[in-house]
């Protein structure tokens, strides 16, 4: 017997094209599209380890990019992997800048989860003006219970201290920073068990 678990969705607004090499070398790397897949099917195989009835977890992903080869690539990839039957079922792919596509990933969500309205939010942006602070704070608003994960360039902070960032992004986002993430550690482990509430240690690594 297989019952679902409660129902969230992962957004990567910058997903780029699923995998790449590193510079100089013939190395390829897994981008964040695929390392998201990866973390919830093993997610799923921890939540189940000690069941008798099986749990699936009712996730879906919206992977957005700006560039079509981005897109495209991400398409074949996800095909080669095994998910070909999941684009446009579980795996959703938009071809926009994401401030264009913020609005509609928010419906989504809103689809998706009508009760919770609830989300992680992957913004691994390639300067600070791709998230103008507005859109953040419209996701906040209008998806209370969702979670934003920003990426910034450390030379952007290497001039301030702690509280004088933490204070300017509270400033900007108005957001109460303190209160969100009141440690370093106890943010970590809410990342790590954000699924729908229905794991206890699942873990998502962005990586830029």
């Amino acid at each position: 017997m297989v019952r679902n678990a409660s129902e969230s969705r992962l957004v990567d607004g910058f997903c780029g094209g699923g995998t790449y090499r590193l510079r100089g070398t013939e190395t390829e790397v897994v981008g964040s599209p695929l390392r998201m897949l990866r973390a919830v099917e093993e997610a799923t195989l921890l939540v189940n380890s000690d069941r008798t009835k099986r749990v699936e977890l009712d996730v879906q992903f919206l992977f957005v990019d700006k560039d079509r080869r981005a897109i495209n690539h991400l398409t074949e990839e996800l095909k080669q992997r095994g998910y070909g039957a999941k684009i446009d079922k579980t795996i959703h792919l938009v071809c926009s800048e994401f401030v264009d596509a913020a609005d509609g990933a928010m419906a989504l969500v809103r689809r998706h989860t009508p009760k919770a309205s609830t989300a992680i939010f992957f913004l691994d942006q390639y300067g600070y003006t791709d998230v103008p602070s507005t859109v953040v704070r419209r996701i906040f608003s209008d998806l209370p219970n969702s979670e934003v994960v920003l990426t910034f360039h450390v030379a952007s902070f290497a001039t301030y201290t702690n509280d004088e960032l933490a204070d300017r992004i509270a400033e900007t986002l108005q957001v109460d920073i303190r209160k969100r993430l009141p440690d370093a550690r106890s943010t970590i482990s809410n990342r790590a068990t954000r699924i729908g509430g229905a794991l206890s240690r699942a873990r998502f690594i962005k990586h830029s």
